[in-house]
């Protein structure tokens, strides 16, 4: 195999390699192969954004609000328990999403159906984010 020392624009190479232009999914009720990968983009660009109207500090990344929340309700004596509770609550939600996303893995490097692992750790990562969205939205 002969390299050359030619500088290749990105539009040349996906102009000769359209597969990696384009995340190709099964075909659906659109009748596409697939999605246009700016399309994707812009999707994930503008949901980004989207979130960052709800940033928190990086020492508490999810349910702040709620923590908060409990702690202006239930008075200054149950803080301390609170913020353990959420404290808790936090470690266990990560800790479940590193385990998951390595089983995840595991099953996609031995060739596994890989797909059917990772439903039930998205369905928990969606549902928690919904909940520290719709939580922010009512307590703020």
């Amino acid at each position: 195999m002969v390299f050359s020392s030619r500088i290749i624009s990105p539009y040349h190479f996906l102009q000769h390699n359209p597969k990696i232009g384009y995340l190709h999914l099964k075909k659906g009720k659109l009748g596409k192969a697939g999605l246009h990968l700016g399309t994707v983009a812009g999707v994930g660009l503008t949901g980004a954004m989207a979130m960052n109207l709800y940033a928190s500090p990086a020492q508490a990344l999810f349910f702040q609000q709620a923590e908060t929340f409990f702690t202006t309700t239930f008075g200054t004596q149950s803080a301390g328990a609170i913020t353990v509770i959420f404290n808790v609550f936090r470690a266990a939600y990560v800790i479940y999403l590193i385990y998951s996303a390595i089983a995840i893995w595991t099953s996609y490097n031995r060739d596994d159906d890989w797909m059917s692992v990772a439903k039930a750790p998205m369905v928990i990562f969606i549902g928690g984010t919904l909940i520290d969205i719709v939580t922010t939205m009512i307590t703020t």
